[in-house]
């Protein structure tokens, strides 16, 4: 497949598939060997996608991923995205809170013979705990602050620190 098309399947199956939960057609867009590597683990195949999918749609209400940034290289498709939704449901020990919840992502799909083969799906996984009020913001802005480069923290010490409203 040339890699306007590559393109093309991978923005439909956001669409169809992410967006609308059109699970009965994983198999037009994914292999049965499928692989998709994120934060939570690897997913494997057709059904690992559609548990994976089902569980999303069934946690969060008014679910939406909206991408952006398409970037093709032959036989690699890649975008960012933004996820919204309200977590009205359960999902392993987690309650509902009914937040609405909003974190951004980077997905990155290898396509073999019109089908997607291998993808990385990463996400800001500490951003959506920490909305979930699964993170004490402790954690959170201490997690962030060991992410600082040396070069970022020096550039820092000339700035006034910024301290939260109380």
């Amino acid at each position: 497949m040339s890699a306007e098309k590559n393109k093309q399947l991978v923005e439909n199956m956001v669409e169809e598939i992410w967006n609308q939960g059109n699970f009965d057609n994983i198999d037009e867009y994914f292999t049965e060997d499928t692989v998709e590597h994120n934060p939570y683990g690897d997913v494997e195949g057709t059904e690992g996608i559609r548990q994976f999918l089902t569980a999303i749609h069934n946690t969060y209400d008014d679910y939406s991923l909206t991408p952006h940034n398409f970037v093709v290289d032959d036989n690699f498709v890649a975008y960012n995205f933004t996820v919204e939704g309200e977590h009205t449901k359960s999902v392993g020990e987690l309650d509902p809170t009914h937040n609405y919840v909003e974190f951004d992502g980077v997905y990155l799909a290898r396509i073999e013979e019109g089908k997607i083969v291998e993808a990385w799906n990463h996400f800001d996984a500490m951003n959506l705990l920490n909305q979930l009020g699964q993170l004490p913001e402790s954690t959170f802005l201490n997690t962030r602050v060991k992410q600082i480069s040396p070069r970022e923290k020096e550039e820092r010490q000339d700035r006034p620190e910024h301290r939260p409203r109380a």
